[in-house]
C-alpha cells in the first residue's frame, strides 16, 4: 500500500508506478508480455530476474532488469527485495555485438561468393573481348557487346558491395576525373527506363584520388534508391563543384578542398522519422530491400576521407550529397589512342587456375596477345610443369597464378615452392577473392604484380609488359 500526499483515503499502488515514475503502465517484457518480478517472488518464493522493455514518447526505448528475491523469518515470507538496473546501454552494446557477429558471416559468405562469380565473370569478360575485337565500331551487335562488357563490370562490383561493407575492404586509389566518373556511374543504371539524368559537372572540377570502383557502387546506390523512389519515371539531376571547406562548415569534415558532388531526384522523399536511420545497416522502408545499399555507401565515403549526407522533403524529392577530398595533382589526360589496340609480346607463360574456363579464355587471349601458353590445373600441376621447364632449354618467362584452389594447392603455397626452384622466377597473382591477400603483402610472398579478376586482353597485356621489361606493377 502507498498513499499519494493528500489522499484521504489509501490505494493500492502496482509495483512499476513507485519504481519507475511518471510510467503509467507496466513496462513489457521483450517478448511483450508483462510479467511482474514481485507476483513471481511470491508465487515462486525463489529469486526471480525479468527484463523490461518502455517506448518513451519520442520513440526510443529503455531496457530494465528487475531481480526480486524473498525475504524469509521463521521460515515464512515476510517481504522482498526488488532491483531495478537500466541496462538500455548494456543491451545497445549486445546488439552491436550481434550486428558485428552478423557482418562477420556476411563477410565469409561473400567472399566465396566473389571468387566464384569473379570466375564466371573473367569468362564472360574475356570471351567479349576476344569477339569485340572482330566486330569493329558502328558494325551491327557492337553496341550489343559494349553493353554487355559494361553489364559485366557492374555485375562485378556487385560481387565487391558486402565485402566492402562487411569487411571494410581497403580502396585502391587512382587519380581520377570526377566527371568522367560521376557520367557512366549514373548514366549506366537507368538504360532502359523512363528516367532521364540531367548533369551541371563544370570543366574546372578537381581531380580526386579515388577507387573507382568503389565510388562507382556508391554513386549506383544512390541512383538505384532514386529509381525506386520514382517507379512511374522523373528526372535526376546531377551537379558537382569545387569547395574549400572551413572548420566546422561540414559536419565530420576537416579543413580542406573537396569536390561535392550532388545527386537529386524527384520521388516522394524520406519521413523525418526515417532520416537519421537511413545509413544504418538493415534499415529500409522498401519491400524486399535488404538495408545495405547506402550504408555501404557511408562506409565508402568515410573510407576515402569524405563524407555523404542526406536532405529531403515529403513530396519534394531527396538530395544526396557527398564530398571527395581533392587532389592537388591535375586531372589525368584521357587516352587517345585506339582502345582495341593493345600491346603485343612474346614468350612463354604457365597459367594455373582451378577453373577450366577461366584456363580456356586466359589461353586464347595470351595467345592472340602472342605468347605460348601452357595451362595447369593447380599448384601441384604447376610446380611440375615449371621444374620441367627449367630442366629444358625453353623455360618460363612468367606465371599467371590464382590464389585459392579449393582442396588443391593454391597460388600462395606454390609461390614459396617456385621461388625455391628459381629465385628468378616471375610470378603474378590472378584472384577474384577481394580477402585472399593485401596487394600490398603480394611482394612479400614472391608476387611482382597482380592482375585481378575478371580481367580482359588490354589489362593482362598491360601488366605483362610491365612485368617482362622489368616495370613491376606492385611496391612502386
Amino acid at each position: 500500500m502507498y498513499a499519494d500526499k493528500g489522499e484521504t483515503t489509501k490505494r493500492a499502488k502496482h509495483c512499476w508506478e513507485f519504481f519507475h515514475q511518471g510510467i503509467d503502465q507496466p513496462c513489457a517484457d521483450e517478448d511483450g508480455t508483462t510479467h511482474c518480478a514481485v507476483k513471481e517472488v511470491v508465487s515462486t518464493l525463489g529469486t526471480v530476474t525479468v527484463l523490461k522493455k518502455h517506448t518513451l514518447p519520442d520513440g526510443s526505448q529503455q531496457f530494465f532488469e528487475e531481480v526480486g528475491s524473498p525475504l524469509f523469518t521463521d521460515n515464512k515470507l515476510t517481504g522482498l527485495v526488488l532491483m531495478i538496473r537500466d541496462i538500455t546501454g548494456r543491451t545497445a552494446l549486445e546488439q552491436e555485438m550481434l550486428k558485428a557477429h552478423k557482418f562477420e558471416s556476411l563477410g565469409l559468405l561473400a567472399g566465396g561468393i566473389a571468387h566464384d562469380f569473379n570466375n564466371l565473370l573473367t569468362a564472360i569478360l574475356g570471351n567479349l573481348d576476344l569477339v569485340k575485337r572482330s566486330v569493329q565500331p558502328g558494325e551491327e551487335g557492337r553496341e550489343l557487346l559494349d553493353d554487355a562488357e559494361q553489364a559485366s563490370r557492374q555485375a562485378a562490383g556487385l560481387a565487391r558491395r558486402l565485402l566492402t561493407f562487411s569487411r571494410g575492404d581497403a580502396p585502391r586509389k587512382e587519380l581520377s576525373s570526377v566527371t568522367g566518373l560521376v557520367r557512366e556511374s549514373v548514366r549506366f543504371p537507368l538504360r532502359g527506363t523512363a528516367i532521364v539524368s540531367q548533369f551541371d559537372l563544370p570543366d574546372d572540377l578537381w581531380a580526386v584520388e579515388v577507387d573507382r570502383g568503389q565510388i562507382g557502387q556508391l554513386i549506383n546506390n544512390i541512383v538505384i534508391n532514386a529509381m525506386q523512389a520514382m517507379p512511374n519515371g522523373g528526372s535526376i539531376e546531377v551537379k558537382a563543384r569545387n569547395r574549400e571547406i572551413g572548420p566546422g562548415r561540414v559536419p565530420g569534415l576537416s579543413f580542406g578542398r573537396y569536390v561535392e558532388v550532388l545527386i537529386e531526384d524527384q520521388g516522394e522523399g524520406i519521413r523525418a522519422e526515417d532520416m537519421s536511420r537511413i545509413f544504418d545497416p538493415y534499415f529500409t522502408t522498401k519491400e524486399g530491400g535488404s538495408g545495405l545499399g547506402l550504408a555501404t555507401s557511408h562506409t565508402i565515403i568515410r573510407q576515402h576521407g569524405g563524407q555523404l549526407l542526406a536532405e529531403s522533403v515529403m513530396g519534394s524529392g531527396t538530395t544526396i550529397r557527398f564530398y571527395l577530398p581533392a587532389s592537388n595533382e591535375p586531372n589525368p589526360v584521357p587516352s587517345l589512342g585506339d582502345p582495341s589496340l593493345v600491346p603485343l609480346g612474346h614468350g612463354k607463360i604457365l597459367v594455373m587456375d582451378d577453373e577450366p574456363m577461366v584456363r580456356r579464355v586466359a589461353n586464347e587471349i595470351l595467345r592472340r596477345l602472342g605468347y605460348t601458353v601452357t595451362l595447369a590445373k593447380d599448384g601441384e600441376e604447376a610446380i611440375d610443369r615449371y621444374r620441367d621447364a627449367l630442366k629444358s632449354t625453353d623455360p618460363f618467362d612468367a606465371v599467371i597464378m590464382d590464389l585459392t584452389v579449393p582442396g588443391g594447392m593454391g597460388g600462395q603455397e606454390a609461390a614459396q615452392w617456385l621461388r625455391r626452384l628459381d629465385p628468378e622466377a616471375l610470378l603474378i597473382v590472378s584472384t577474384g577473392y577481394a580477402a585472399d591477400m593485401d596487394p600490398r603483402e603480394y611482394r612479400e610472398h614472391g608476387f611482382v604484380a597482380s592482375i585481378p579478376k575478371p580481367y580482359d586482353m588490354a589489362g593482362v597485356s598491360l601488366v605483362l609488359r610491365d612485368v617482362l621489361t622489368g616495370s613491376d606493377t606492385i611496391g612502386e
